[in-house]
Protein backbone atom coordinates (compact mmCIF):
# COMPACT_ATOMS: atom_id res chain seq x y z
CA UNK A 1 0.00 0.00 0.00
CA UNK A 2 2.33 2.03 0.49
CA UNK A 3 4.53 1.73 -2.75
CA UNK A 4 1.17 2.66 -4.74
CA UNK A 5 0.50 5.98 -3.10
CA UNK A 6 3.13 7.56 -5.29
CA UNK A 7 1.65 5.77 -7.95
CA UNK A 8 -1.81 6.99 -7.62
CA UNK A 9 -0.82 10.93 -6.77
CA UNK A 10 1.17 10.33 -10.33
CA UNK A 11 -1.58 9.42 -11.80
CA UNK A 12 -3.82 11.80 -10.44
CA UNK A 13 -1.79 14.86 -11.23
CA UNK A 14 -1.87 13.24 -14.84
CA UNK A 15 -5.52 13.25 -15.15
CA UNK A 16 -5.47 17.07 -13.38
CA UNK A 17 -2.81 17.77 -15.99
CA UNK A 18 -5.25 16.65 -18.89
CA UNK A 19 -8.16 18.56 -17.43
CA UNK A 20 -6.37 21.81 -17.04
CA UNK A 21 -4.98 20.94 -20.58
CA UNK A 22 -7.95 20.08 -22.54
CA UNK A 23 -9.50 23.40 -20.67
CA UNK A 24 -7.26 25.68 -21.56
CA UNK A 25 -7.23 23.74 -25.25
CA UNK A 26 -10.96 24.00 -25.09
CA UNK A 27 -10.88 28.07 -24.21
CA UNK A 28 -8.40 28.55 -26.69
CA UNK A 29 -10.49 26.88 -29.97
CA UNK A 30 -13.30 29.00 -28.12
CA UNK A 31 -11.56 32.13 -28.18
CA UNK A 32 -10.32 31.24 -31.89
CA UNK A 33 -14.04 31.22 -32.89
CA UNK A 34 -14.59 34.66 -31.66
CA UNK A 35 -17.15 33.51 -29.04
CA UNK A 36 -17.45 34.32 -25.36
CA UNK A 37 -17.00 31.73 -22.85
CA UNK A 38 -20.66 30.86 -21.01
CA UNK A 39 -20.62 31.34 -17.51
CA UNK A 40 -20.12 27.33 -15.65
CA UNK A 41 -17.20 26.88 -18.39
CA UNK A 42 -13.97 25.04 -17.41
CA UNK A 43 -12.23 28.39 -17.91
CA UNK A 44 -14.23 29.18 -14.47
CA UNK A 45 -12.75 25.50 -12.84
CA UNK A 46 -9.53 26.34 -13.79
CA UNK A 47 -9.15 29.95 -12.55
CA UNK A 48 -11.94 30.73 -9.82
CA UNK A 49 -13.41 33.20 -11.63
CA UNK A 50 -16.58 33.87 -13.16
CA UNK A 51 -15.47 34.70 -17.26
CA UNK A 52 -18.53 37.55 -17.49
CA UNK A 53 -18.21 40.28 -14.98
CA UNK A 54 -21.86 41.17 -14.41
CA UNK A 55 -23.21 43.04 -12.76
CA UNK A 56 -20.28 45.54 -12.33
CA UNK A 57 -20.80 48.22 -9.88
CA UNK A 58 -19.03 51.64 -10.05
CA UNK A 59 -18.66 53.75 -7.80
CA UNK A 60 -20.67 56.69 -9.41
CA UNK A 61 -23.58 54.54 -9.68
CA UNK A 62 -23.51 53.22 -12.96
CA UNK A 63 -23.71 49.68 -13.77
CA UNK A 64 -22.74 47.37 -16.45
CA UNK A 65 -24.69 44.11 -16.73
CA UNK A 66 -23.39 41.06 -19.54
CA UNK A 67 -24.32 38.26 -20.74
CA UNK A 68 -22.87 35.30 -22.83
CA UNK A 69 -25.42 34.55 -25.79
CA UNK A 70 -23.85 33.93 -29.11
CA UNK A 71 -26.66 32.20 -30.75
CA UNK A 72 -29.36 35.09 -29.30
CA UNK A 73 -31.21 37.32 -31.82
CA UNK A 74 -32.29 39.71 -28.70
CA UNK A 75 -31.65 40.15 -25.34
CA UNK A 76 -32.94 42.42 -22.92
CA UNK A 77 -33.14 43.63 -19.34
CA UNK A 78 -36.46 44.33 -16.97
CA UNK A 79 -34.91 45.68 -13.94
CA UNK A 80 -36.90 47.77 -10.92
CA UNK A 81 -34.93 51.19 -12.12
CA UNK A 82 -37.20 51.85 -14.36
CA UNK A 83 -40.20 54.32 -13.97
CA UNK A 84 -42.40 53.09 -16.72
CA UNK A 85 -44.55 50.03 -16.22
CA UNK A 86 -43.01 46.78 -17.42
CA UNK A 87 -40.26 48.62 -19.36
CA UNK A 88 -37.39 47.10 -20.49
CA UNK A 89 -33.88 48.14 -21.86
CA UNK A 90 -32.84 46.75 -25.12
CA UNK A 91 -28.75 45.42 -24.71
CA UNK A 92 -26.07 45.19 -27.58
CA UNK A 93 -24.28 42.35 -28.90
CA UNK A 94 -20.19 42.03 -29.26
CA UNK A 95 -18.24 40.25 -31.70
CA UNK A 96 -17.83 37.36 -28.91
CA UNK A 97 -21.32 36.83 -28.57
CA UNK A 98 -21.39 38.90 -25.04
CA UNK A 99 -24.30 40.97 -24.78
CA UNK A 100 -24.48 44.06 -22.66
CA UNK A 101 -25.67 47.80 -21.60
CA UNK A 102 -24.45 50.30 -19.16
CA UNK A 103 -27.16 51.97 -16.28
CA UNK A 104 -27.42 54.71 -14.40
CA UNK A 105 -26.15 56.25 -12.55
CA UNK A 106 -28.59 55.04 -10.30
CA UNK A 107 -29.53 56.14 -6.81
CA UNK A 108 -28.15 54.07 -3.97
CA UNK A 109 -30.43 51.49 -3.53
CA UNK A 110 -31.64 47.76 -3.96
CA UNK A 111 -31.93 46.45 -7.40
CA UNK A 112 -33.38 43.43 -8.81
CA UNK A 113 -33.30 42.40 -12.93
CA UNK A 114 -33.44 39.62 -15.00
CA UNK A 115 -32.47 38.71 -18.47
CA UNK A 116 -35.39 38.35 -21.61
CA UNK A 117 -33.26 36.34 -24.00
CA UNK A 118 -35.61 35.71 -27.36
CA UNK A 119 -38.36 36.48 -25.06
CA UNK A 120 -37.66 33.73 -22.63
CA UNK A 121 -36.70 35.48 -19.01
CA UNK A 122 -33.74 33.94 -17.33
CA UNK A 123 -31.75 35.27 -14.28
CA UNK A 124 -28.48 36.45 -14.26
CA UNK A 125 -25.79 33.34 -14.76
CA UNK A 126 -22.81 35.71 -14.25
CA UNK A 127 -24.51 36.88 -10.85
CA UNK A 128 -24.53 34.75 -7.58
CA UNK A 129 -27.02 37.34 -5.93
CA UNK A 130 -30.47 35.98 -6.65
CA UNK A 131 -33.84 36.29 -4.85
CA UNK A 132 -37.26 34.93 -5.24
CA UNK A 133 -40.96 36.74 -4.54
CA UNK A 134 -43.03 33.37 -5.76
CA UNK A 135 -42.94 32.83 -9.10
CA UNK A 136 -41.04 36.34 -9.49
CA UNK A 137 -37.15 35.21 -9.23
CA UNK A 138 -34.36 37.75 -10.23
CA UNK A 139 -31.16 38.54 -9.50
CA UNK A 140 -30.11 41.69 -7.52
CA UNK A 141 -27.29 44.07 -6.41
CA UNK A 142 -26.84 46.86 -4.35
CA UNK A 143 -25.46 50.43 -5.53
CA UNK A 144 -24.21 51.92 -2.41
CA UNK A 145 -23.90 54.84 -1.07
CA UNK A 146 -23.26 57.42 1.44
CA UNK A 147 -26.98 57.51 2.61
CA UNK A 148 -27.34 55.76 5.97
CA UNK A 149 -30.79 54.03 4.89
CA UNK A 150 -29.56 52.12 1.71
CA UNK A 151 -26.30 51.23 3.68
CA UNK A 152 -28.79 49.00 5.90
CA UNK A 153 -29.96 46.88 3.03
CA UNK A 154 -26.03 45.22 2.80
CA UNK A 155 -24.33 42.74 4.97
CA UNK A 156 -21.94 44.75 6.77
CA UNK A 157 -19.16 43.62 9.45
CA UNK A 158 -21.74 44.13 12.47
CA UNK A 159 -22.86 41.07 14.55
CA UNK A 160 -25.69 39.66 13.16
CA UNK A 161 -28.50 37.81 14.45
CA UNK A 162 -29.88 34.35 13.31
CA UNK A 163 -33.27 33.09 11.52
CA UNK A 164 -35.08 29.77 12.04
CA UNK A 165 -37.35 28.06 10.09
CA UNK A 166 -40.01 26.79 12.63
CA UNK A 167 -43.30 25.14 11.88
CA UNK A 168 -46.70 25.72 14.13
CA UNK A 169 -50.26 24.52 14.00
CA UNK A 170 -53.37 26.07 13.14
CA UNK A 171 -57.26 25.39 14.45
CA UNK A 172 -58.14 28.11 11.70
CA UNK A 173 -56.40 27.65 8.36
CA UNK A 174 -54.28 25.09 6.29
CA UNK A 175 -51.60 23.68 8.86
CA UNK A 176 -49.30 22.96 9.78
CA UNK A 177 -47.72 26.59 8.63
CA UNK A 178 -44.02 27.61 8.48
CA UNK A 179 -42.86 30.94 10.22
CA UNK A 180 -39.23 32.31 9.97
CA UNK A 181 -37.92 33.90 13.26
CA UNK A 182 -35.35 36.83 13.15
CA UNK A 183 -33.60 36.80 16.96
CA UNK A 184 -31.00 38.94 17.68
CA UNK A 185 -27.26 38.65 18.08
CA UNK A 186 -26.36 37.07 21.65
CA UNK A 187 -29.82 35.37 21.85
CA UNK A 188 -28.90 31.71 21.79
CA UNK A 189 -26.08 32.38 24.43
CA UNK A 190 -28.09 35.01 26.69
CA UNK A 191 -31.29 35.02 28.83
CA UNK A 192 -32.67 38.42 28.44
CA UNK A 193 -36.80 38.74 27.39
CA UNK A 194 -37.24 40.44 24.05
CA UNK A 195 -40.25 42.25 22.54
CA UNK A 196 -41.76 40.90 19.48
CA UNK A 197 -42.60 42.06 15.53
CA UNK A 198 -45.11 39.82 13.96
CA UNK A 199 -43.84 41.10 10.01
CA UNK A 200 -46.34 40.04 7.42
CA UNK A 201 -45.98 39.74 3.86
CA UNK A 202 -48.11 40.77 0.55
CA UNK A 203 -50.35 38.88 -1.86
CA UNK A 204 -47.97 36.39 -3.89
CA UNK A 205 -45.29 36.26 -1.65
CA UNK A 206 -44.59 33.78 1.43
CA UNK A 207 -42.62 33.84 4.67
CA UNK A 208 -39.51 34.32 3.00
CA UNK A 209 -40.41 37.49 1.45
CA UNK A 210 -38.99 40.03 4.24
CA UNK A 211 -35.93 38.44 4.37
CA UNK A 212 -35.24 37.90 0.49
CA UNK A 213 -36.58 41.01 -0.60
CA UNK A 214 -37.34 43.22 2.20
CA UNK A 215 -33.68 42.61 3.40
CA UNK A 216 -35.44 42.60 7.32
CA UNK A 217 -32.35 40.70 8.95
CA UNK A 218 -29.80 42.52 7.39
CA UNK A 219 -31.58 46.22 8.30
CA UNK A 220 -32.07 44.75 11.86
CA UNK A 221 -28.44 44.17 12.10
CA UNK A 222 -27.66 47.16 11.03
CA UNK A 223 -30.35 49.06 13.03
CA UNK A 224 -29.01 47.83 16.18
CA UNK A 225 -25.07 48.24 15.64
CA UNK A 226 -26.03 51.69 14.98
CA UNK A 227 -28.27 51.93 18.70
CA UNK A 228 -31.46 53.19 16.64
CA UNK A 229 -33.26 50.06 17.70
CA UNK A 230 -34.09 48.44 20.55
CA UNK A 231 -33.33 44.38 20.69
CA UNK A 232 -36.40 42.26 19.21
CA UNK A 233 -37.45 39.37 17.78
CA UNK A 234 -39.16 39.04 14.13
CA UNK A 235 -41.39 37.01 13.15
CA UNK A 236 -42.47 36.36 9.42
CA UNK A 237 -45.54 33.70 9.30
CA UNK A 238 -46.86 32.98 6.17
CA UNK A 239 -49.66 34.91 5.99
CA UNK A 240 -52.27 32.74 3.23
CA UNK A 241 -55.36 31.15 4.54
CA UNK A 242 -54.73 28.24 2.24
CA UNK A 243 -51.07 27.58 2.11
CA UNK A 244 -48.67 25.90 4.13
CA UNK A 245 -45.25 27.72 3.23
CA UNK A 246 -43.11 28.62 0.75
CA UNK A 247 -44.03 26.84 -2.77
CA UNK A 248 -40.84 25.38 -2.74
CA UNK A 249 -41.28 23.53 0.44
CA UNK A 250 -45.42 23.12 0.01
CA UNK A 251 -46.86 23.97 -3.61
CA UNK A 252 -50.25 26.00 -3.68
CA UNK A 253 -52.69 24.25 -5.63
CA UNK A 254 -52.43 26.58 -8.96
CA UNK A 255 -49.48 28.99 -10.08
CA UNK A 256 -52.18 31.55 -10.48
CA UNK A 257 -52.09 31.93 -6.76
CA UNK A 258 -48.00 32.96 -7.05
CA UNK A 259 -49.44 36.05 -9.39
CA UNK A 260 -48.96 39.68 -8.12
CA UNK A 261 -52.48 39.58 -7.92
CA UNK A 262 -55.43 37.58 -6.83
CA UNK A 263 -56.54 35.36 -9.65
CA UNK A 264 -60.57 36.23 -11.04
CA UNK A 265 -63.27 35.34 -8.64
CA UNK A 266 -60.59 34.56 -5.47
CA UNK A 267 -61.89 35.18 -2.26
CA UNK A 268 -58.71 36.79 -0.52
CA UNK A 269 -61.01 37.61 2.64
CA UNK A 270 -60.43 34.78 4.79
CA UNK A 271 -56.48 35.50 4.43
CA UNK A 272 -57.61 38.95 6.37
CA UNK A 273 -60.49 37.23 8.76
CA UNK A 274 -59.10 33.62 9.53
CA UNK A 275 -55.38 34.59 9.37
CA UNK A 276 -56.66 37.89 12.18
CA UNK A 277 -57.40 34.42 14.26
CA UNK A 278 -54.71 32.37 13.26
CA UNK A 279 -52.41 35.40 14.16
CA UNK A 280 -53.75 35.91 17.93
CA UNK A 281 -55.00 32.28 18.90
CA UNK A 282 -51.89 29.80 17.27
CA UNK A 283 -48.99 31.73 16.29
CA UNK A 284 -48.78 34.30 19.32
CA UNK A 285 -48.81 31.31 22.11
CA UNK A 286 -46.90 29.24 19.86
CA UNK A 287 -44.16 32.29 19.96
CA UNK A 288 -44.02 33.04 23.52
CA UNK A 289 -43.69 29.37 24.29
CA UNK A 290 -41.04 28.96 22.33
CA UNK A 291 -38.92 31.87 22.40
CA UNK A 292 -38.11 34.37 25.42
CA UNK A 293 -40.41 37.22 24.81
CA UNK A 294 -41.70 39.67 26.53
CA UNK A 295 -45.58 38.79 27.04
CA UNK A 296 -47.41 42.54 27.42
CA UNK A 297 -49.19 43.96 24.32
CA UNK A 298 -46.63 47.21 24.64
CA UNK A 299 -44.07 44.66 23.54
CA UNK A 300 -45.92 43.10 20.82
CA UNK A 301 -46.21 45.16 17.14
CA UNK A 302 -47.88 43.63 14.19
CA UNK A 303 -46.58 45.23 10.84
CA UNK A 304 -47.13 44.22 7.28
CA UNK A 305 -46.98 45.38 3.63
CA UNK A 306 -50.04 45.21 1.24
CA UNK A 307 -52.01 41.91 1.97
CA UNK A 308 -49.87 42.26 5.04
CA UNK A 309 -50.95 45.52 6.03
CA UNK A 310 -54.64 45.25 5.86
CA UNK A 311 -53.95 41.86 8.18
CA UNK A 312 -51.60 44.25 10.37
CA UNK A 313 -54.81 46.86 10.86
CA UNK A 314 -57.69 44.45 10.75
CA UNK A 315 -56.06 42.32 13.76
CA UNK A 316 -54.29 45.54 15.80
CA UNK A 317 -57.28 47.22 15.69
CA UNK A 318 -59.87 44.00 16.49
CA UNK A 319 -57.43 42.95 19.07
CA UNK A 320 -55.53 46.21 21.42
CA UNK A 321 -55.27 44.30 24.46
CA UNK A 322 -52.61 41.72 22.28
CA UNK A 323 -50.91 44.86 20.03
CA UNK A 324 -49.89 48.13 21.47
CA UNK A 325 -47.69 49.00 17.66
CA UNK A 326 -49.24 48.44 14.14
CA UNK A 327 -48.23 49.64 10.97
CA UNK A 328 -49.51 49.47 7.56
CA UNK A 329 -47.13 49.68 4.40
CA UNK A 330 -49.33 50.51 1.39
CA UNK A 331 -51.92 48.61 2.50
CA UNK A 332 -54.85 46.84 0.97
CA UNK A 333 -57.48 47.61 3.32
CA UNK A 334 -59.88 46.77 0.36
CA UNK A 335 -59.05 43.18 0.99
CA UNK A 336 -61.12 43.58 4.49
CA UNK A 337 -64.85 41.94 3.83
CA UNK A 338 -67.29 43.58 1.72
CA UNK A 339 -64.98 47.07 1.24
CA UNK A 340 -63.45 46.48 -1.90
CA UNK A 341 -65.72 48.79 -4.11
CA UNK A 342 -64.92 47.64 -8.41
CA UNK A 343 -61.45 49.21 -9.16
CA UNK A 344 -60.83 51.44 -12.36
CA UNK A 345 -57.98 49.33 -14.30
CA UNK A 346 -55.17 52.13 -15.04
CA UNK A 347 -51.78 52.13 -14.22
CA UNK A 348 -50.54 54.00 -11.30
CA UNK A 349 -49.57 57.92 -13.03
CA UNK A 350 -46.24 55.91 -14.74
CA UNK A 351 -45.01 54.48 -11.59
CA UNK A 352 -42.59 51.46 -11.22
CA UNK A 353 -44.28 47.98 -10.27
CA UNK A 354 -47.15 46.16 -11.71
CA UNK A 355 -50.03 47.54 -12.76
CA UNK A 356 -52.49 47.93 -9.44
CA UNK A 357 -56.09 48.63 -10.27
CA UNK A 358 -57.45 52.10 -8.73
CA UNK A 359 -59.38 51.57 -5.70
CA UNK A 360 -61.79 52.92 -3.43
CA UNK A 361 -62.68 51.72 -0.24
CA UNK A 362 -66.64 51.05 1.08
CA UNK A 363 -66.64 52.67 4.63
CA UNK A 364 -69.63 51.43 5.54
CA UNK A 365 -68.07 47.73 5.53
CA UNK A 366 -64.98 49.11 7.38
CA UNK A 367 -67.49 50.56 10.12
CA UNK A 368 -68.85 46.77 10.32
CA UNK A 369 -65.56 45.24 10.43
CA UNK A 370 -64.53 47.47 13.25
CA UNK A 371 -67.56 48.28 15.34
CA UNK A 372 -66.18 49.28 18.43
CA UNK A 373 -63.48 51.03 17.57
CA UNK A 374 -63.39 55.14 18.66
CA UNK A 375 -61.33 57.09 20.68
CA UNK A 376 -60.93 54.96 23.74
CA UNK A 377 -58.26 53.05 21.22
CA UNK A 378 -55.96 55.52 21.95
CA UNK A 379 -55.25 54.69 25.72
CA UNK A 380 -54.22 51.17 24.40
CA UNK A 381 -52.39 52.06 21.04
CA UNK A 382 -48.72 52.64 21.55
CA UNK A 383 -48.61 53.55 17.35
CA UNK A 384 -50.62 53.24 14.35
CA UNK A 385 -48.84 53.97 11.39
CA UNK A 386 -50.17 53.74 7.77
CA UNK A 387 -47.67 54.50 4.48
CA UNK A 388 -48.44 54.68 1.18
CA UNK A 389 -46.37 56.04 -2.10
CA UNK A 390 -48.70 58.79 -4.37
CA UNK A 391 -47.90 56.26 -7.65
CA UNK A 392 -49.76 53.29 -5.76
CA UNK A 393 -53.30 52.12 -6.99
CA UNK A 394 -54.19 51.64 -3.11
CA UNK A 395 -53.45 55.18 -2.09
CA UNK A 396 -56.81 56.31 -2.67
CA UNK A 397 -58.02 53.67 -0.62
CA UNK A 398 -55.24 54.40 2.29
CA UNK A 399 -56.40 57.86 2.13
CA UNK A 400 -60.03 57.26 2.84
CA UNK A 401 -59.14 54.93 5.27
CA UNK A 402 -57.25 57.54 7.07
CA UNK A 403 -60.02 59.76 6.59
CA UNK A 404 -62.58 57.01 8.23
CA UNK A 405 -60.24 57.31 10.88
CA UNK A 406 -60.21 60.38 11.86
CA UNK A 407 -64.31 60.48 12.25
CA UNK A 408 -63.59 58.16 15.02
CA UNK A 409 -61.29 59.85 16.80
CA UNK A 410 -58.33 57.57 16.19
CA UNK A 411 -55.12 58.79 16.53
CA UNK A 412 -52.21 57.88 13.80
CA UNK A 413 -49.15 58.72 11.83
CA UNK A 414 -49.09 58.85 8.14
CA UNK A 415 -46.60 59.14 5.11
CA UNK A 416 -47.39 59.79 1.98
CA UNK A 417 -44.45 59.53 -0.39
CA UNK A 418 -43.93 60.91 -4.01
CA UNK A 419 -42.23 59.10 -6.43
CA UNK A 420 -43.38 55.81 -5.01
CA UNK A 421 -45.89 52.66 -6.30
CA UNK A 422 -46.58 49.94 -5.12
CA UNK A 423 -42.53 48.42 -4.72
CA UNK A 424 -40.02 46.92 -2.48
CA UNK A 425 -37.74 49.92 -2.51
CA UNK A 426 -40.93 51.99 -0.71
CA UNK A 427 -41.39 48.85 1.85
CA UNK A 428 -37.58 48.61 2.68
CA UNK A 429 -37.85 52.26 3.55
CA UNK A 430 -41.02 52.19 5.56
CA UNK A 431 -39.41 49.28 7.38
CA UNK A 432 -36.73 51.45 8.28
CA UNK A 433 -38.99 54.58 9.24
CA UNK A 434 -41.14 51.95 11.63
CA UNK A 435 -38.77 49.93 13.25
CA UNK A 436 -37.20 52.56 15.29
CA UNK A 437 -40.44 53.54 16.88
CA UNK A 438 -41.29 50.86 18.30
CA UNK A 439 -40.96 49.65 22.43
CA UNK A 440 -39.66 53.05 23.30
Amino acid sequence: MVQRRPYLSFLALSAALFFVTGAAQSLEVTQQAGACATSGALTASSNSALPIKSPEVSVSGHVVLRLCAPAATSVQVAGDWNTRIHAVDSMAKDGQGIWSISIGPLKPDFYQYSFIVDGVKVIDPSNVHSSNDALRIGSYFIVSGTDAETALYENSDVPHGEVAGVWYSSKYVASPRRALVYTPPNYRIGTERYPVVYLLHGWGGDENEWLEMGRAAQIMDNLLAAHRVVPMIIVMPNGHHDRHAIPDISPPPTIAELAPLPPRDYDITPSITEIAKSVVDDLVPYVEKTFRTISTSSSRAIVGLSMGGAQATFIGLNNPDVFSWVASFSGAIVAWPGAMIPPQMSSPNGGTGPVIPQYNLNTDAIAKDLPELDESINGKLRLLYVSCGLDDGLVTSNMEFEDWLGTRGVHFTHDEVPGYAHVWSFWRRSLVEVAPMLFH
